[in-house]
């Protein structure tokens, strides 16, 4: 079974969606939410789903067959429209329980933006790949579930100018640390995730780091609990780690980033992004499966090196 593109742009408009410089959701009315297209991609890597994205340079993207039809991509330009950055604002109070909000936002965005990508459908089941070519430097995985997704990911992967300096930036603060240097990476999930899973224990990073990295070489931790990030590299003597501070003083807190001002999301956003290249060009991952985080630095990094110490 495989759908053309006419049925797919029907298959889009069953549920509205889209996309931003950054990112709202009409659920909340006129505001940044910007977290929408990172948790769809890691909820759709970690599940093992097709996912729907969008290349802006060569529009090409690929739409879900179920569910997760409210992705936004903020970090690209594959959308056009005059009022986004009025639609990007700090929240304004109570508007989120608002019973119209939604369809308000809804019927003004979808009239005032235009969108320059054309979409093809893309399944965990490879009988359902369309009649529709793929990238030529994809056409090879589309048999391997795994490869694929990580080679597009890593195609549609691509921020924007401004935005690719800015996380230059927050990078090279870090003193004394060279991301093209040999290093290793870790990343530890707190804060609101203890609703999800349990915690992950620091003695399964300490096991693992020893055992596959020799001492004094350089270790970034990345985390959203600098508790959690100064205990590590406490149980971790002789190593040299780095670390950037988190945002948020006791683990990331969905309720918390929610209530932050527009440009306070903006500055959380880019560090975390920040983080996630330097997890991605570090010659070692090491990761456990409580996080979403970590599925999708292992796909970019297209499963190189990934430890999971769970």
């Amino acid at each position: 079974m495989s759908l053309q593109l006419s049925n797919v742009a029907n298959l889009c408009k069953k549920e509205p969606y889209f996309v931003y410089p950054w990112g709202t959701n009409p659920s909340y009315g006129f505001a940044a939410v910007y977290s929408g297209f990172i948790k769809s991609l890691t909820l759709c890597i970690k599940k093992g789903v097709g996912y729907r994205f969008v290349r802006v340079s060569n529009p090409r993207g690929i739409v879900l067959e179920n569910g997760y039809n409210d992705f936004f991509l903020p970090v690209c330009d594959e959308v056009s429209g005059f009022f986004l950055r009025q639609f990007n604002r700090d929240p304004l109070p109570f508007q989120a329980k608002l019973p119209f909000i939604k369809d308000v936002v809804s019927a003004l965005l979808r009239q005032t933006t235009t969108s320059s990508a054309q979409y093809f459908l893309f399944s965990s089941k490879l009988s359902h790949l369309p009649d529709v070519s793929l990238p030529q430097t994809l056409e090879m995985y589309k048999y391997d579930d795994f490869i694929l997704r990580a080679e597009l990911a890593n195609a549609l992967w691509k921020f924007r100018p401004d935005i690719d300096a800015s996380i230059k930036r927050i990078i090279t603060s870090l003193v004394g640390f060279d991301i093209s240097s040999d290093f290793c990476a870790a990343v530890i999930r707190r804060g609101d995730k203890i609703l999800e899973s349990n915690y992950a224990q620091l003695d399964l990073y300490v096991d693992s780091i020893s055992s596959f990295v020799g001492k004094n070489a350089p270790v970034f931790i990345a985390s959203d609990d600098i508790g959690a990030i100064y205990e590590l590299e406490r149980r971790l003597p002789g190593y040299q780690c780095f670390y950037l501070h988190p945002y948020f003083k006791r683990g990331y807190s969905n309720r918390a980033f929610h209530a932050m001002t527009v440009d306070l999301r903006k500055d959380a956003l880019l560090r975390f992004l920040a983080q996630v290249e330097i997890l991605k060009a570090a010659r070692s991952f090491f990761a456990t499966r409580t996080t979403n985080v970590s599925y999708l630095v292992n796909t970019l990094r297209r499963g190189r090196r990934v430890h999971w110490v769970d």
